[in-house]
C-alpha cells in the first residue's frame, strides 16, 4: 500500500493497533513509507493518524448483532474449571473463542503468546496461572485462535483471512 504511510504500532494500545488500517494494511514490497516514530499520543490517549479499517468497523457492528454461538456455557465452564481458569476470567475467554470478541489486555497477550505482556497485565492470581491458560488453549481451543498477533488478528477478523 505505497500511497499510505504505515505504522508499526509500537506503544499503541492493542485495541487501537488491531483496528488501525495503517498498521494492518499489506505493505508494498518495492516502496513503502512508514512513520519513524509511532504517532500515538500517550498524554491524550489518541492518535491523530488513526485510520479505522472499514471492514473491521463493519465486522464490529456484526459482532454486536450476532448472538452467542451455541456452545453451552456451562460445559465451557466445566472445561475451564478443570484447567484452573479463574471464574472471573471465563466469560472473556468464552466470548473470544465463541463470538470472536476482543478480549481483555491480559487475555489478548495470552492469545498472542506474548509472555512478557501477559505477565505485566496479569493480576496476582493470573500470574500464578499462566501455565493453566496454555494447557487450556492447547487442549480446548481451536489452533487457529491463538499463538501470534497474526493468528489473533485473523481470528477476530475471519473475513480478512487470505489478504495477508
Amino acid at each position: 500500500m505505497a500511497d499510505l504511510t504505515m505504522c508499526e504500532g509500537d506503544g499503541c494500545p492493542d485495541k487501537l493497533r488491531l483496528s488501525c488500517y495503517r498498521h494492518l494494511a499489506p505493505a508494498n514490497d518495492f516502496w513503502q513509507s512508514r512513520f519513524t516514530e509511532t504517532p500515538y499520543n500517550h498524554t491524550s490517549g489518541k492518535c491523530s493518524y488513526y485510520e479505522p479499517h472499514e471492514i473491521l468497523e463493519k465486522d464490529l457492528k456484526t459482532h454486536k448483532e450476532r448472538k452467542m454461538e451455541k456452545l453451552n456455557y456451562e460445559k465451557f465452564q466445566e472445561k475451564a474449571d478443570k484447567h484452573g481458569i479463574p471464574d472471573y476470567m471465563q466469560r472473556g475467554l468464552y466470548d473470544y473463542l465463541n463470538s470472536r470478541l476482543m478480549p481483555s489486555d491480559f487475555l489478548l497477550a495470552v492469545f498472542k503468546n506474548d509472555l512478557f505482556k501477559a505477565a505485566a497485565k496479569a493480576d496476582s492470581l493470573n500470574k500464578t496461572r499462566l501455565a493453566n491458560y496454555v494447557t487450556f488453549l492447547y487442549n480446548e481451543a481451536p489452533m487457529e485462535s491463538y499463538g501470534s498477533e497474526k493468528a489473533v488478528y485473523f481470528w477476530l477478523n475471519p473475513n480478512l483471512r487470505g489478504m495477508d
